[in-house]
C-alpha cells in the first residue's frame, strides 16, 4: 500500500455580523493562501489605512491588528479565524464595524491509508439475517469504493462506508469479505485493504403465532380497570407494554390502572417475541375502553398530528365527534409546554421522540384523552435570508373583504418547500398553504384584528430550514346592513404650545343621539364626541371616526393628520427569542455542543446582542455555537438592545430565557459484557426511574422500573439471553433523557 503526503485546507460557514453608522467603508470579508502549515491572510478592506484591525486565529496563542498577517498554526487541526474591522472619527466616535469568522481547518502529512473492518450483528435474533457494520477507516478528503462478498454469490459495491444487512437463503457457514479502495482526490495513487470473517447462518422457518389480546374488568375502586393479558403465542421473556391513552405506560404481565378522570380512552397491549433464533414476530392490540366515573360520557377523542416544513414544525387538530358546541382542548406536547384551542401549531426545539397528548373537556363534565408518539428531527440552525411580508387591500370596495397580498422573499429561486402560514386574529382557522400566494379573508364583524403571516422555506439541495413572522394591526368595518342618509365629519385643533395634543369633535348633524367611536392611526381608539388625544411621536396618521345611530345607521370618515416635533420617543418594537439543536445525534460533534439560532422579532443589524449561556460564559454572536463544560439544564438568556437614532430616545431593550437541556453521557461496564451490564446514575432527588434496553434494531428487548434515591443509584441488567450484538440502554428520570452504549459478547 502506497503511502501519499498532502495538505489540505477547508473553510466552511462564513458568519457574518456588521455594524454601520454615518458610513459603510468596513468590510471584514477575507481570503487567504497557504504554504505548509503558515496561512497568509488577506483583508477585503486592507487598502484603507485609517481602519483598525483585529484578528484572532482560534489557537489561543496570539492574534494580529495588520491588515494582511501571516500566520504559522503549530499543529494540523480545526481553528476558528476571527477578524474585525474598526473606524472612528477625530473625536473618537465609531462610524462603522464589521466582523467576522472562518472555520480553518488543516490537515497535515496524512497518508494515504485504508483499513477495512467490519462486524457481524444478527438482525431481530434472526439466525440466517446479519447486518454488517462498516468500520473500515480511510483518508480524510479520500474518494471510496466498498466491494462486499457475502460468501453465497452475493456482491454489492457501494462508494460509501455505509452498512450492509444480508439474508441468507440457506444455512451454512459463510465467508464473508470486504474490500476498501480509497484514492486521495485530485491524484492518482489508490489503497485497498482486504478483511474476511466467517458466519453461521442457520435458516429457521417457525411462523409468527403470536397474537396480542386482553380482556377488563370493573373493580370497586373508581376509575379502576383490571387488565387480563389473554395473548396466544406468548412466552416468558418476551416484551410486554401497555398504553392506557392517558400518557401512562405499564410492563406487568396483567396489570390494574387507575384513570385520573372517566371519559374514553384507547389502551393498547403491544407484544415483541424475542426468542433466539425466530423471525422477528410483533403483535398490538387496542381497544375502546370507556371509565364511567362519576359522569359517564361517551367520547372517543382523535386528532390529527400534520408535519409541516420545516420538520420541526406540526400543526395538531382536535377532530373528536361531538354535539355540543363546548368543548374545551389542551395538549400536552412532550416537551415540557402545552397549549389550549382546537387547533395548534407547535415547533419542537430538539430532535427526539415525543409523547403527545391531548385533554378534551366537553361541558365540564365528560373527559377523555389519547395520546400518539411522535419521532422529530430538527434541522441544524443556519442564518436565512427568508423575509416575511405582506400588503392589504380591499376587495370590490367591500372593506370587509380584504385580499392579504404576499410580498415575502425567501432567498431562493426554487418554489419547492415554502409555505405560508397565516392566522388571521378573529377564530378563524389556521391557513397552511403551499408557496408565496396570497390569501381573500371575509371578516364577519366590525373590529381590530392583528394578521401573522408566517413563512417557512426548506432551501432546495441544502437541507436548511429557514423561518420569519410579521404581524400587522388593521381596522375592518362590515358595511351597514341598512342604508342611512348620514354625513359624518368632524374637526380638528391642534394646542398651540403642545404640538402633540389634538382635539377631535364629532359635527355631524343627526336627528337622534349618536355613538361615535375613533381610531387614531396609532393602535389606539376611544369614544365620545369631543375627545383630547396625544400622540406619542411624530408622524403621519390616519384619524377615521364611526359613527352609529339607533344601532341600525352606520357611517365611518377619515383624514390623515401631522404631527411634528417628535414629542416623545419611538416605542420599543423588540421581542427577542431564539431556539436551539443539540448536536448529540451528529456524530462528528461533541454532544455537549448547542447551536443557537436568533429567531427576535424587530431585530436588526446594527443591533446589540449578549448570550448568557448560564455556565458564566457570553457571547456577542448573533448565531452562536457553545459547547457546555457538563451535562444538565442551563438557563440561556438572549439579550437584544435597539439604540433608536432620535434625540432623547431611550434604548429598546428585549430579554428572554430558555431551559436549554443538555444531556449526561452514561457509561455502561463492564463493556464489552457476557453475562451483566450496569449503569450509574445521580439523581438529585428521589425519583422513579424508567431503564429500557433496546438492539440494534431498535426492538425492546429488556425492561425495569424501579423507585430511585436521592445520590448515586446503580442499574444491573442480566444480559446473558441477549445475543451478541449491539446495544442502547435509555433511561427516563424527572424529565430527563439518557443514553448509554454496551457490546454484548
Amino acid at each position: 500500500m502506497k503511502k501519499i503526503y498532502s495538505l489540505f485546507i477547508l473553510a466552511f460557514f462564513v458568519f457574518t455580523q456588521t455594524s454601520t453608522a454615518n458610513t459603510t467603508t468596513c468590510t471584514a470579508q477575507f481570503t487567504f493562501t497557504v504554504n505548509n502549515n503558515t496561512v497568509q491572510f488577506i483583508s477585503a478592506s486592507s487598502v484603507d489605512s485609517s481602519l483598525i484591525n483585529t484578528w484572532y486565529f482560534g489557537d489561543g496563542v496570539s492574534g494580529s491588528s495588520l491588515a494582511n498577517p501571516s500566520y504559522t498554526f503549530s499543529s494540523c487541526g480545526t481553528y476558528t479565524v476571527f477578524h474585525q474591522v474598526e473606524q472612528f472619527d477625530n473625536n473618537g466616535n465609531l462610524i462603522c464595524q464589521d466582523s467576522t469568522f472562518q472555520v480553518v481547518t488543516i490537515i497535515c502529512n496524512t497518508p494515504c491509508s485504508a483499513v477495512a473492518s467490519f462486524s457481524a450483528v444478527m438482525v431481530n435474533n434472526q439466525t440466517n439475517v446479519y447486518e454488517f457494520v462498516n468500520s473500515s477507516a480511510v483518508t480524510p478528503n479520500s474518494s471510496i469504493l466498498c466491494h462486499w462478498n457475502f460468501g453465497d454469490g452475493i456482491n454489492i459495491t457501494t462508494q460509501n462506508l455505509s452498512n450492509q444487512v444480508h439474508t441468507y437463503g440457506a444455512s451454512g457457514l459463510y465467508n464473508v469479505c470486504l474490500v476498501i479502495t480509497s484514492g486521495i482526490l485530485g491524484t492518482t495513487n489508490v489503497c485497498s485493504d482486504t478483511f474476511c470473517m466467517s458466519v453461521q447462518a442457520q435458516v429457521n422457518n417457525t411462523p409468527c403465532n403470536l397474537t396480542a389480546n386482553f380482556t377488563t374488568a370493573n373493580t370497586s375502586s373508581p376509575n379502576t380497570i383490571s387488565f387480563v393479558n389473554a395473548s396466544t403465542g406468548f412466552a416468558a421473556g418476551d416484551s410486554i407494554r401497555w398504553t392506557f391513552g392517558d400518557g401512562t405506560v405499564s410492563y406487568d404481565l396483567n396489570p390494574t390502572h387507575t384513570f385520573a378522570n372517566a371519559g374514553t380512552y384507547t389502551v393498547c397491549l403491544r407484544l415483541v417475541n424475542n426468542t433466539l433464533g425466530a423471525p422477528p414476530c410483533v403483535s398490538e392490540n387496542c381497544q375502546q375502553i370507556t371509565v364511567a366515573g362519576t359522569n359517564p360520557c361517551n367520547i372517543i377523542p382523535i386528532f390529527s398530528a400534520d408535519t409541516l416544513s420545516p420538520i420541526n414544525n406540526y400543526l395538531f387538530t382536535n377532530t373528536t365527534a361531538s354535539s355540543s358546541a363546548t368543548m374545551f382542548t389542551t395538549w400536552s406536547f412532550g416537551d415540557s409546554t402545552t397549549a389550549t384551542g382546537n387547533q395548534v401549531y407547535h415547533v419542537y426545539s430538539q430532535t427526539g421522540i415525543y409523547n403527545v397528548c391531548m385533554h378534551v373537556v366537553i361541558n365540564n363534565t365528560c373527559v377523555a384523552d389519547t395520546c400518539v408518539t411522535i419521532s422529530v428531527t430538527v434541522p441544524n440552525p443556519t442564518p436565512c435570508n427568508v423575509h416575511a411580508m405582506y400588503t392589504t387591500t380591499s376587495i370590490n370596495n367591500q372593506s370587509n373583504v380584504i385580499e392579504f397580498v404576499n410580498s415575502s422573499t425567501t432567498g431562493t429561486t426554487s418554489p419547492t418547500g415554502i409555505y405560508s402560514i397565516w392566522s388571521f386574529g378573529d377564530g378563524s382557522p389556521l391557513v397552511n398553504a403551499p408557496g408565496l400566494g396570497n390569501q381573500v379573508h371575509t371578516f364577519t364583524a366590525s373590529g381590530s384584528y392583528t394578521i401573522c403571516l408566517k413563512i417557512i422555506v426548506a432551501q432546495p439541495n441544502t437541507g436548511i430550514t429557514c423561518i420569519d413572522s410579521i404581524c400587522h394591526t388593521i381596522q375592518v368595518q362590515v358595511p351597514n346592513p341598512t342604508p342611512c342618509n348620514l354625513n359624518p365629519s368632524f374637526t380638528v385643533t391642534n394646542d398651540p404650545n403642545d404640538s402633540s395634543i389634538f382635539v377631535f369633535t364629532n359635527t355631524t348633524i343627526t336627528n337622534n343621539a349618536p355613538l361615535v367611536t375613533w381610531s387614531f392611526g396609532d393602535s389606539t381608539t376611544a369614544t365620545g364626541n369631543v375627545i383630547t388625544h396625544i400622540f406619542n411621536h411624530s408622524g403621519i396618521y390616519n384619524v377615521c371616526m364611526h359613527v352609529t345611530v339607533n344601532n341600525t345607521c352606520y357611517a365611518d370618515t377619515c383624514i390623515t393628520i401631522t404631527v411634528s416635533g417628535n414629542p416623545n420617543p419611538l416605542p420599543c418594537n423588540l421581542s427577542a427569542n431564539f431556539s436551539w439543536q443539540n448536536s448529540a445525534q451528529n456524530s462528528t460533534a461533541s454532544s455537549n455542543t448547542v447551536y443557537f439560532l436568533n429567531t427576535s422579532l424587530g431585530y436588526a443589524s446594527g443591533d446589540l446582542i449578549t448570550w448568557n449561556f448560564g455556565d458564566g460564559t457570553t457571547s456577542a454572536l448573533s448565531n452562536p455555537v457553545h459547547s457546555f463544560a457538563g451535562a444538565g439544564p442551563y438557563n440561556v438568556c438572549l439579550r437584544v438592545e435597539h439604540l433608536l437614532n432620535l434625540p432623547g430616545a431611550p434604548p429598546c431593550v428585549s430579554e428572554v430565557c430558555h431551559a436549554v437541556s443538555v444531556p449526561q453521557i452514561l457509561v455502561a461496564y463492564p463493556n464489552p459484557t457476557t453475562n451483566i451490564v450496569n449503569v450509574n446514575i445521580s439523581l438529585d432527588s428521589a425519583s422513579q426511574v424508567y431503564a429500557f434496553i433496546y438492539n440494534a434494531q431498535n426492538v425492546l428487548v429488556a425492561q425495569t422500573i424501579f423507585a430511585g434515591l436521592s445520590g448515586n443509584n446503580t442499574i444491573t441488567f442480566n444480559t446473558s439471553n441477549l445475543t451478541a450484538g449491539y446495544y442502547s440502554i435509555r433511561i427516563y428520570y424527572n424529565g430527563q433523557f439518557s443514553v448509554a452504549r454496551f457490546v454484548k459478547l
